[in-house]
């Protein structure tokens, strides 16, 4: 049976649904329909998934297809590096970093429209105190990617490890993924289908919302009872019902500031890990003038 030998760890909002989509398109890959399994995340999601429903997963693959898979919650999760490399030392671990104030900003907007996220105001969400929410809600605590990352770059050194900065990736999808593909070993000359994945989202109701957001608990039944195929295509039909995609707002220009100021240590930091120019994610350096960009287009 097949089993992992890449994963797109995170971090969320960074583009790895649509690097995922990109992958999963090429002959030489396998990745299970579900995206976001969160095996080896056991401190965040434990008993989400048995090792025999998780390698279960992978037994479709064809002979000469090299596997993986996407969770982008491994990255965050302090027991994941330690999880895959005891699974699988050899693998590949592919990051996707995003200058953290829009991730953070991203990641509150997606969070509210599934539910999980109670606060609608991003400034309110990030007032509250780190013990008032769970992990998932801590939105700082999540932005600061160093510590991130180099559990990854410690467990796997950083042949096996490949940083991917969003702004690159949007910029030029098609270089980043062929060499993406020539990190995993893999044929560069394949072209596929290039398009947006994830745009933003907002829900035209909230009780069809919580509807759509049964606890876990709940849905363990149908787990056992329903494929998962099913299962995908009767949330895709209330979710689809319940979505109205949307431009988020320009995010406040103070309140990006003081959140840039209060990440601006971690920034460097983890510029100086992984060597690379992370200035536009300083305080006064990037949402700023993104925001000075669009008001200019806005306005001609």
């Amino acid at each position: 049976m097949a089993e992992p030998g890449f994963f797109l760890v995170g971090a969320p909002k960074c583009g790895t649904t649509s690097l995922y989509r990109y992958l999963e398109q090429h002959p030489q890959v396998f990745l299970p329909e579900q995206k976001e399994l969160n095996f080896f995340a056991a401190d965040l999601f434990p008993g989400y998934m048995s090792e025999r429903q998780y390698r279960r997963l992978f037994a479709p693959a064809g002979e000469g297809q090299t596997a993986g898979e996407s969770s982008v919650w491994y990255l965050y999760s302090r027991a994941g590096a330690r999880n895959i490399q005891a699974f699988a030392p050899a693998a590949r671990i592919i990051i996707m970093l995003r200058d953290p104030v829009e991730m953070l900003y991203s990641l509150h907007s997606q969070h509210y429209f599934q539910g999980m996220e109670p606060e609608a105001d991003f400034a309110a969400a990030l007032k509250r105190r780190a013990d008032q929410v769970g992990p998932l809600l801590d939105y700082p605590a999540i932005g600061r990617y160093t510590q991130q990352v180099c559990r990854y770059l410690e467990r796997f050194g950083s042949d096996q490890v490949h940083i991917i900065l969003y702004q690159n990736f949007k910029q030029d999808p098609l270089r980043v993924y062929r060499e993406t593909l020539a990190f995993l070993g893999l044929d560069p000359d394949f072209t596929p289908e290039i398009r947006v994945h994830n745009a933003n989202k907002m829900p035209r109701s909230r009780l069809l919302r919580r509807l759509s957001q049964l606890p876990s608990g709940l849905l363990q039944p149908l787990r056992a009872i329903l494929p998962f195929r099913l299962r995908r295509r009767l949330i895709q039909g209330v979710v689809g019902r319940n979505t109205r995609y949307t431009p988020r707002p320009p995010l406040a220009p103070a309140l990006a500031d003081a959140l840039r100021l209060e990440l601006a240590p971690d920034i460097r930091q983890l510029s100086r890990c992984i060597d690379r120019d992370l200035d536009l994610w300083l305080p006064g350096r990037g949402y700023r003038a993104v925001c000075s960009q669009q008001t200019r287009i806005q306005s001609s």
